[in-house]
């Protein structure tokens, strides 16, 4: 069974000030980044119009496995997301060449809304690892990584908001 978790965060911005920042590719591969397992990322947009945004950020990061980052092993790996630009909101999965890929899953999603003169960013997050005995345990630690790195990713949302003004 999957483990969940979610994480909401207010900004000083619009709906759509936010949501013009999180589909720009430059934030998208420098956010992947942040992740200390990532060597490099880069984002390229599928296909986008005035509904749909869908974009794959490619990375090269550092194995791992139940004793946390391999260094002496690469891997590649692909977050695929999908915005519906109109109701604003997303899913994304992530895929990798990792060994264990077939034994994880790992997606999420995210809703931007209003309030007041503010945006919310709502994020979800599931992991499923199906190794016996011990995959409870590595989801809950796959879950509070994603769920720490968003505090990482809403201060980078910020900076690229506070250029935009600038």
């Amino acid at each position: 069974m999957a483990r969940t978790g979610s994480k909401s965060s207010t900004f000083d911005c619009t709906p759509e000030q936010l949501l013009e920042v999180i589909i720009d590719p430059a934030f998208q591969a420098e956010q992947r980044e942040l992740d200390e397992a990532v060597v490099e990322a880069k984002t390229e947009i599928i296909s986008k119009d005035d509904k749909r945004c869908v974009f794959e950020i490619r990375a090269k990061e550092y194995d791992r496995g139940v004793t946390g980052l391999d260094k002496s092993k690469t891997i590649e790996s692909v977050t695929k997301v999908d915005w519906d630009l109109v109701a604003m909101s997303s899913r994304w999965t992530y895929e990798s060449t990792s060994p264990h890929a077939s034994r994880f899953t790992v997606s999420g999603g995210n809703k931007i809304r209003k309030d007041g003169e503010r945006a919310i960013l709502d994020g979800d997050n599931s992991v499923e690892v199906r190794i016996p005995l011990l995959g409870g345990q590595i989801e809950k630690v796959v879950l509070d990584g994603l769920l720490k790195g968003r505090d990482g990713y809403d201060t980078l949302l910020k900076q690229y908001l506070a250029k935009r003004k600038g």
